[in-house]
Parts: structure tokens; sequence; C-alpha cells
């Protein structure tokens, strides 16, 4: 009579085993597909990421091909001016160099004539040096004369009468000779004259003359380059037809540049606002995904992770307790605990922040936090933050100083004080269920990232819910 019950107990234990462990392994399951999932949603997040900035990029692009196309057009305009001022200034040259050429030879005949000139006032210094040689040789012949007269006027006082007549003549030639003298001294002092004055200016004809020399090489010159002057500016011309040939060739293919643009633009944004939503689908899948973890472990079966949940949910009490007494004894009040009241720390950089409860949680917090590092060769980080995802007093090896210039670094080495209100920091801060299980890529640092899992509970103080106690430990 009593076999059946025992028999009955038994397949109810061997049911009430069996459920349990396809409820583990339905949790297990689970949540290997959050981590998974959050695996994809991180690549996800990257690609969506990449195409943002991609759609950015080519919003510029167009926007810069857009001022390009006008900046074409008004090169294409001032081409086109250039052109015709270009043939405008061909006809004028046209115009100027016939009569440059037309002064270019008045200036060459009016310098052979001064050559000419020059040679006049040559031939007339040589006659004046002639005449004033016969002026001397005629004064010489009257001074002889003159000593003639004198000779042949004694010669007829020594006749007496019969010397009269000849003494009259003697007399006559005397006159002729002396009024000789007087005209050639005349003669000399003009021509002395006339010397100097002669000299003068064959010293300047000569300069004129060297200097018209020099004017006719120049313009010989000129002629040449008068000539250029015309073949030069067809090739400017040429050349200006080819650049608005070329403009007109550019505008054209940036005119197809910027439609192009403007559909790739517009189908990459469509891209990025379809992958937005898929990361809110699959945000909300790996949400349910882990609150089906969640609920196995709180049904009581034993996971992975369920060491993890009693050390997590155990620490939050511990440090709630230790909130509620400070507040009680007045070590902190209230509002400095719960203030949000952020002052950013001058040159830091990600940026970091105090509060008026940073000094009290730097003091409190590292002997509860630092022994959870201890508790599994998996844990990377346990750090309590707020319900703004605050996290005032971090480990000791992610409190380190940071280094100027150096962001990468003090990315992976400095994460105290700052305010991680990504998806995973901030549903840690703000949950109140018993714990909440999250799955995530934590980015490193210098392009790394892990994959991890974020066990968080809920810290209350004086039953005021105050943020949560996050435990970080690698997926197997």
């Amino acid at each position: 009579m009593n076999v059946a019950p025992l028999e009955v107990v038994s397949d109810t234990s061997k049911r009430d085993s069996k459920r349990d462990t396809v409820i583990t392994d339905i949790a297990n399951r689970i949540g290997k597909l959050s981590i998974s999932l959050a695996e994809v949603l991180g690549d996800v997040t990257d690609t969506s990421t990449q195409l943002n900035g991609q759609s950015d990029g080519l919003h510029g692009i167009a926007s810069a091909v857009v001022e390009m196309e006008s900046q074409s057009k008004s090169v294409l305009s001032s081409a086109t001016d250039a052109v015709q001022i270009t043939h405008d200034a061909e006809d004028r040259v046209a115009h100027t160099s016939t009569r440059l050429r037309n002064i270019v030879s008045d200036v060459t005949a009016l310098i052979d004539t001064f050559t000419q000139v020059f040679q006049q006032l040559t031939d007339l210094e040589v006659t004046l040096k002639q005449v004033s040689q016969i002026s001397r040789e005629v004064d010489s012949i009257s001074r002889k004369t003159n000593l003639l007269s004198l000779n042949a006027a004694i010669e007829a006082a020594r006749a007496g009468s019969h010397g009269r007549g000849f003494m009259v003549v003697a007399q006559e030639v005397k006159n002729l000779s002396d009024m000789t003298g007087v005209a050639t001294g005349e003669i000399e002092e003009t021509i002395g004259r006339l010397s100097k004055e002669l000299t003068h200016l064959l010293g300047t004809a000569r300069n004129a003359v060297t200097t018209a020399g020099t004017i006719r090489e120049q313009t010989n010159g000129i002629g040449s380059e008068i000539d250029a002057i015309p073949e030069t500016l067809a090739r400017v011309s040429g050349a200006q037809q080819s650049i608005l040939t070329s403009t007109n060739e550019i505008s054209a293919a940036l005119g197809d540049v910027r439609k192009n643009t403007a559909g790739l633009s517009g189908g990459v944004e469509q891209s990025s606002e379809r992958l937005g939503s898929t990361l809110s689908i699959m945000g909300d899948i790996i949400e349910n995904a882990e609150a089906l973890t969640g609920m196995a472990s709180r049904l009581g079966v034993e996971t992975i992770d369920t060491p993890y949940i009693q050390a997590v949910q155990a620490l939050a009490k511990e440090i709630g307790g230790i909130f509620s007494d400070a507040v009680e004894r007045r070590r902190i009040t209230r509002d400095a605990l719960f203030s949000r009241d952020y002052t950013p720390i001058p040159n830091t950089s990600p940026e970091q922040v105090m509060t008026p409860f940073t000094e009290f949680t730097d003091y409190v917090l590292p002997p509860l936090q630092e022994p959870m590092l201890r508790f599994s060769g998996k844990v990377v980080f346990c750090a309590a933050v707020n319900v703004d995802g605050y996290l005032p007093t971090h480990n000791n090896k992610f409190s380190q100083p940071q280094k100027r210039n150096d962001p990468d670094w003090n990315a992976s080495n400095c994460r105290n004080r700052r305010i991680f209100n990504d998806r995973v920091g901030l549903a840690a801060g703000k949950s109140t269920r018993p714990f909440l299980l999250q799955a995530y890529r934590r980015d490193m640092g210098n392009g790394q990232t892990v994959m991890m899992k974020d066990l968080s509970a809920p810290i209350f103080v004086n039953g005021e819910h105050w943020g949560g106690i996050r435990l970080a430990y690698k997926v197997d």
C-alpha cells in the first residue's frame, strides 16, 4: 500500500530535476544568445557610426561640390570675359603696332637727319679751320706788304722830287696793308668765337649722336617686339579658349557629381536610418533576452552567473547600509549624497567631473570594491554608479592620474570620476530590479574591445534608490 506513493514522489523528483536541467540549459542558451546579440549589436553600432560619418562626409562633399560648381561657373564667366578682353586687346594691339612702327620709322629718319647735321657741323669745323689758316696767311702777307711799303717810302724820300709819285703809291700800299691787317684781325676774332661755339655745339651733337645710336639699337629691338606682341596675344587667346572649353567640361562634370553625390547621400542616409531602427529592435531583443536570463536565475535555478549574482546583491546591500548609516550619523548629508551637480575637472580628456559626494565615496568604496577583483579571475572591475551612470570611485588600477595630450591612454586607465551614460552604464544605474545582467562589448581604449557581462544590483539609501553596483566579468 505504501509503494505507489513512493514511486510518485520519485517520479515527481525526477520531473523537477529534469525541469531544472531544462531551465538551466535554456538560461545558459539565452545567456549565450544575449552575448552573441550584444556582439552583433556592437558591430552594427560600429557600422551605424561609420554610416553616420559617411553620411556627414557625403553631405560635406555635396556642399563642397555645389560650391565648386558655383565657383566653376564664376571661373567660366571670368574665362569668357578674358577671351573677349583678349580679342579686344588683339585689335587694339594691331592698331597700336602700326602706329608704333610709324613712330619707329620717324625716329629712325630723325636719327639719320641728326647724324647728317652732325657730319655737316664737322665739315663746317674743318672749313673754319681752313679759313682761319688762310686768314693767318693773309695777315702774314699784310705785315710783309706793310714792311715793303715802309721800305718803299724810305727809298722814295731819298729820291727827292723824283720819288714823290712812288711815295704816294707806297703810302696807298701801306694804307691798304693796314686795312687788311684790321680785317684779318676781325676775321680771326670772329673765327675764334665761332670755333668756341662750334666746339660746344659739336660736343652736344656728339652726345646726341651717341644717344641716337642707342635709340636706334632700341628701336630696332622694339620693331621685332612689336611684331611679336600680336603673336603672343594669339597664343594667350588660344590658351584662354582651351581654359574656357575645359571649364565648361569641368562644370558639366561637377553637375553630374552633384547629382550622383546627392543620390548616394540619400541612399546612405536611408541606410543609416534603417540601421538605427535595427539597433533599436536589437536593443529590445537583447533586453528581453537579459530579462529571461534574470527570470531563470530568480526561479532559483543554478546558472554560471548565480555566484556573481549572489555576491553583487550582497555587496549592494552592504553599500546601501553603509551609505544609510553615514547619512544618519551625518558623515554626509542626504542632499550631498544624492547631488547631481557635476563640476568638470579642468584639462581632462576624456572629461572627468566632481560632485559633493566624490570624496566620500573615495574613502568608503575602495575597501568594498577592491576585494571583488579577487572573486574570480574573470572579473575586470567592480564599481558603483549613481542613477546618471556617474562613476565617482573606480578600482585603483583604473584610477590613474591623467596624462596630458594622451586621451587614448586616459580612456583606458583613468575611468574614475566619469559619466558612463551608455546603454549598459545608464541601465545599471537606473535599474531597481533585484539584479540586472547585461552583455556588452567594452571599449578598452586604443581600438581594443572585449565581450563582457555586466551584472548590477540596486543600492538603496534609507529606502531611496541611489544607483547600483556594477560587476563586470569576461565571457567564457
